[in-house]
């Protein structure tokens, strides 16, 4: 249980998942929605439901997230019926089944938000309570819990904690060492592929670098055009996305240009997006036709720990399944080998792509929707390819 009015972020995110319910309508200061915002930013998740008739909770709650998320593509929307917070663990009886609304951060929906009453049904399921109920009410009742499960199922990927806590964080570090002079600095490539779907994943590799290697880093965000000569003030660009995309010839010129004199492009599938990979593999084609992406053995010094990172010969992969049409939305995690695709130049890999997800784990936002590696080994898999770009 959290004192919104004296918790701050940090306090928030002891909590994967807050709930927040009632009748009247939410009071929430300035500095409470700030807070609540970067919760969610930085991975937490809200669920919320008017409970008991509450129409000032649904006034009160909507305004809060307007005032949460301003922009205008951070609107609480309907969430359509293949979602799988709908159906994510137990089926819900569609007599009783609740709309679903809620507010798409980063890869995931972060906030989900109930109309209709569901906290009531569930005080009727508590253990100890001797009085039968009415078969109707009963099935109410577990249509309700089922859809409580579903959505809490969806928010925390049925992990129990985080595996990794990456603190997203770097101002205080930045206080402390204020001198620019030999700070890595890793730009994020803007394209017309959704680059901003996962803007905190950079970041979040950043303070991974920091903290596991000891290389002072760049706080600021930094992003850049590969048709721009900022391009090549920076040993290594990342470029991930989400959908189709095309470059033009003066950004695949430049780029090969970059990769040739040593640069390293590191590309990412957001959510193991087709679409983006096949976008692409594409445009690599386009950019050194005299060469092909080609899987990255797993032997390579890439994976070990010669470099300074970390021994990765088997790694956690989130594989999502449905079985039947009906059925609940599976992810099994499986240990597998790392699957990075390069193209070398010379001796060297100049361009790394991953064609599952590795920027949504990063920025704790990871859905069971997403096939992918698991946040930990998201964070250790993208700290060795940093280090490998700068031994080249």
């Amino acid at each position: 249980v959290i004192d919104s009015e004296v918790a701050k972020t940090d306090d928030l995110l002891e909590a994967p998942v807050l709930f927040i319910s009632g009748n009247l309508q939410p009071d929430f200061s300035d500095e409470e929605v700030r807070h609540l915002r970067e919760y969610v930013n930085r991975g937490g998740f809200i669920f919320a439901e008017s409970c008991c008739g509450g129409e000032e909770f649904d006034k009160g709650f909507k305004a809060v997230i307007e005032r949460m998320f301003p922009e205008p593509e951070y609107k609480l929307r309907q969430l359509p019926p293949e979602h799988p917070a709908y159906s994510a663990e137990e089926r819900v009886d569609p007599r009783y089944t609740r709309l679903l609304f809620g507010v798409d951060v980063g890869c995931r929906t972060s906030v989900i938000y109930v109309p209709e009453n569901l906290s009531c049904y569930w005080e009727l399921a508590r253990s100890g309570r001797d009085r039968p109920l009415p078969k109707e009410v009963r099935e109410q009742v577990d249509a309700a819990l089922a859809v409580g499960i579903n959505i809490m199922a969806y928010a925390t990927n049925r992990e129990v904690k985080y595996k990794l806590d990456i603190d997203r964080d770097l101002a205080a570090m930045e206080e402390a060492d204020p001198f620019e002079r030999a700070r890595l600095y890793i730009a994020n490539v803007r394209h017309s592929g959704g680059w901003e779907a996962a803007p905190g994943a950079l970041a979040n590799l950043l303070a991974v670098v920091s903290r596991e290697a000891g290389i002072r880093v760049g706080t600021d965000e930094r992003d850049v055009a590969l048709s721009e000569r900022q391009l090549f003030g920076y040993p290594m660009v990342f470029m991930h996305g989400r959908n189709n995309f095309q470059l033009d010839a003066a950004e695949r010129k430049q780029l090969r240009t970059y990769v040739e004199r040593g640069g390293v492009l590191f590309g990412d599938a957001i959510c193991g997006s087709e679409e983006f990979a096949k976008a692409f593999r594409r445009e690599m084609a386009a950019v050194f036709p005299e060469r092909s992406l080609e899987a990255i053995p797993a032997s390579h010094p890439m994976f070990t720990s010669q470099l300074g990172g970390f021994d990765l010969k088997t790694v956690s992969r989130r594989d999502p399944q449905r079985r039947g049409p009906d059925g609940p939305l599976k992810a099994a995690v499986r240990q597998v080998e790392p699957e990075l695709e390069g193209i070398k130049v010379g001796e060297r890999y100049g361009v790394i792509f991953s064609r599952y997800d590795i920027s949504c784990a990063l920025e704790k936002h990871e859905s069971i929707e997403c096939p992918g590696y698991t946040r930990e080994d998201a964070a250790r898999l993208g700290l060795n390819v940093v280090l490998y770009s700068l031994h080249q």
